[in-house]
């Protein structure tokens, strides 16, 4: 499973480009705003690129998604006093055979560029379906859209670009959670140590499960042929009671485990959740970082 990064590709003439990747991807370069003249354009350094300008000059004319307009508008309207400016978004599935060019695993989820005169901001309709990821994805092209307008002569994520997407993100506009380096390496960490001892204890749990209900069948047949018979002597019918504590005080140490064991799953899956969320600001989810949650054991001992 790749990363997903979000990368600025060399512009062409009259056109910048950012991206939102999902996948395995190197370090982008910043893309260049030609404004006025442009020099002519240099030659797509990949397949990737060349499909993606492409699909820029494809957009030229192509008509807007009414609700992603509507978000846009919302967007616009809520957080930025209605100043963005005047783009056109819209879904493009052609994006989907841009991730493929650039790696295996790669999705490019979305796209801000300006082809001619028309600023377009694209989005994968593998995201129609996602709230979370398009809210997250739009609002980081939204970002790039404003500060073209205003003047911004670069679509890379360096200190103005990540002012305005905290700015949004303290004010709700999509979900996530900005952390630095060093946080994201403390809690990977964490989760990794946690992960290991949860798997640890579910195998010395497992083990326990099967020795527990082997002692309960033994004890059932024991009991079941003690009663069968004519006479029960009272020295066997302390030794079978002894053998019904000393078994009833296993399961019940049993159960106590695997009560501290979802008590310690809930707290994991909690902090995978919000790990989750920190690779997934601000430059996309980093799926080769992502951590699953886990699920309960799904056993409860006798």
């Amino acid at each position: 499973m790749g990363r997903i990064l979000t990368i600025g590709i060399a512009a062409i003439i009259g056109t910048v480009i950012a991206v939102a990747w999902v996948g395995s991807y190197g370090p982008g370069t910043a893309s260049i705003i030609f404004r006025g003249e442009a020099p002519p354009p240099p030659p797509p350094s990949s397949p990737a690129e060349a499909r993606q300008q492409e699909i820029l000059k494809a957009s030229v004319g192509q008509p807007a998604d009414p609700a992603l307009m509507k978000q846009y508008a919302a967007i616009s309207t809520k957080y930025f006093s209605g100043t963005l400016p005047d783009v056109v978004v819209r879904w493009e599935p052609a994006l989907a055979e841009v991730g493929p060019l650039a790696g295996e695993g790669v999705i490019l989820q979305g796209m801000f560029g300006r082809a001619g005169s028309q600023p377009v901001i694209l989005l994968n309709p593998s995201l129609r379906n996602d709230a979370r990821t398009r809210e997250r994805a739009l609002c980081h092209e939204i970002v790039h859209a404003y500060l073209f307008a205003r003047g911004d002569d670069t679509t890379t994520h360096g200190p103005a670009f990540q002012v305005v997407l905290e700015r949004l993100l303290n004010a709700g506009a999509f979900e996530g959670i900005a952390a630095d380096p060093r946080e994201k390496a403390r809690l990977r960490a964490w989760l990794d140590e946690e992960s290991a001892s949860i798997d640890a204890e579910r195998r010395t749990m497992d083990v326990m499960d099967v020795r527990i209900r082997e002692l309960g069948a033994e004890l059932d047949r024991a009991i079941a042929e003690f009663n069968a018979r004519p006479e029960r002597p009272a020295a066997e019918t302390a030794q079978l009671e002894a053998r019904r504590q000393e078994y009833n005080q296993m399961a019940l140490e049993g159960n106590e485990r695997i009560a501290r064991d979802r008590e310690q799953l809930a707290r994991f899956n909690r902090e995978v959740a919000r790990y989750n969320l920190m690779m997934a600001y601000p430059d996309g989810l980093d799926e080769a970082s992502l951590v699953p949650p886990k699920k309960a054991r799904g056993k409860q001992l006798p």
